[in-house]
Order: C-alpha cells, then structure tokens, then sequence
C-alpha cells in the first residue's frame, strides 16, 4: 500500500486532490490503522492478573551445527524451528519452542501444536492475547483457528484468546 501510494505521488501534479482519490484516502486509512496497531502493541495492558499477552514470531530456519569453515560446508546440518512466545505482561516467563525437521516441519499443524502444547497449557491463564505478524502460513489459517476454539472449548482451556496483528508491510 505504501509502494503504490508513493508511485501515485510522483505521477501525480500539484494540484491533484488528495481528499478525493482513492488511493490517498486508501493510504491515509493504511497509515492510521498502522500507527494505532503499533500504539496499542507498545501499550499492552493487561486486563487483569489472569491475562497472558504475547508477542509471537517464528524465527527463520536455523542450520546446526552453525558452521562458517569452508571445508564444512557440504557436511550435513539439521535445520531447527524456533517459536518465540515473548511475554508482554510483566513478571510473567517467555517461552521458546524449538524442534527440528526430523520430528516435525512448519506446517500450520506444527505451528498451531506450538500455539497450544506450550503456549496455553503451559501458560494456565484464563485470558490470552497474541500479537503475530502477518505471515498467512504460520498465524492466519483454518488450523490454527480451529485449534485454539477447541481449546477454548475444552474444560482446561482458557476462556477467551485473542489474536491481534499489526498493519500489513509494518511489521
């Protein structure tokens, strides 16, 4: 949305009207949503003392052992997931998960079991709340959706969690 908008600005002549063009009016939405995501993000305020916020990302694919001799370089490595669980509510633990390719890949099923296994179990709190990006695969789809509601569902689960995401390409 950015890259259009300034490409629309340079085709643009002076006295083109920003308050009727679709794409100004588009881009200025764009922006406020961006500016007030990021605000909230930096302000998490937990409810109460039974809400859990978080900041979730994956990091990318990791090789070990992390070699840079060049004789090395053809031996085989194992490539390693990490998703990050970083508290945003004070005094409460962040949690890392990391497993490799030989027990499971990144599909949205790996990713929304790290959602839960660690994540809500281990968190026990009765609200919770991630902040994710906006990567379709990992954080926007159907698996990780119906696994959460059936968390939500189950007597041990929480009662309410809540995914919020910032404004696309501000991540």
């Amino acid at each position: 949305m950015c890259a259009e908008f300034k490409v629309h600005c340079k085709e643009k002549v002076p006295d083109h009207n920003g308050e009727s063009s679709q794409i100004c009016v588009a881009a200025k939405r764009h922006l406020e949503r961006a500016r007030l995501s990021r605000q909230a993000y930096g302000m998490p305020k937990p409810a109460d003392n039974n809400e859990y916020v978080f900041a979730v990302d994956m990091q990318k694919v990791i090789l070990l052992p992390k070699m840079t001799i060049k004789e090395h370089f053809f031996v085989s490595r194992l490539v390693v997931f990490n998703k990050t669980f970083a508290s945003l509510t004070p005094d409460k633990p962040d949690y890392v998960i990391l497993w490799h390719e030989a027990l499971s890949g990144r599909l949205s099923g790996d990713v929304a079991s790290a959602y839960i296994i660690k994540c809500l179990v281990t968190c026990g709190s009765d609200r919770v709340v991630f902040w994710a990006d906006n990567c379709s695969a990992q954080n926007k789809n159907w698996t990780l959706f119906t696994a959460i509601a059936c968390c939500v569902n189950a007597e041990w689960g929480p009662s309410e969690v809540c995914i919020k995401f910032l404004e696309r390409g501000h991540t």
